[in-house]
């Protein structure tokens, strides 16, 4: 093998992994991966339990979830509950399984919400790797780990923001 041969192997091994790290979907795969481990060692710590994410408002959320489609729950002001009903009414057709619905949709929003916001960087000709920091902002993760409604309505916005600029 020559030089010139060996030079163009290793420029196409370079553009791969460039392809690879400038991609939206690596930030949004490293951010699944935390994720997904941040919800395994909280539900092992609770023997499993999906309830031990419901703290806080994410109670609301939760209740909000199996009453669905009613409002009718002894929480706070009808009109407080209407104003974050999306989660709620996400998880809803899940059944017995709503509070397991919630940490998927929770976890799904932030893996969706940190693509979302990568793809903007690259189309903003930013690396990719910015989309990360929705996935890994603190107030995310740990809006993920008690079922709160923010990381839904944030990435949402994120996607509304890429379809406008499309």
């Amino acid at each position: 093998m020559n030089h010139t041969e060996t030079l163009a192997q290793e420029r196409i091994r370079t553009s791969a992994l460039q392809r690879i790290i400038g991609s939206p979907a690596t930030p949004a795969l490293l951010v699944l991966l935390i994720a997904l481990s941040m919800a395994s060692i909280k539900l092992a710590r609770f023997h499993f339990d999906p309830i031990s994410f419901v703290l806080i408002d994410g109670s609301f959320v939760h209740l909000l979830a199996r009453s669905f489609p009613s409002l009718d729950v002894p929480m706070d002001v009808p009109a407080y509950r209407a104003q974050r009903i999306l989660l709620s009414a996400l998880a809803a057709p899940f059944g017995p399984y709503e509070a397991w619905a919630l940490i998927g949709l929770n976890v799904l929003s932030l893996v969706a919400g940190t693509y979302a916001l990568a793809r903007l960087a690259v189309r903003h000709r930013m690396p990719a790797i910015l989309g990360a920091f929705f996935g890994l902002w603190i107030g995310a993760l740990f809006v993920v780990e008690m079922d709160l409604t923010e990381v839904l309505a944030y990435e949402l916005v994120l996607w509304r923001i890429l379809c406008w600029e499309a």
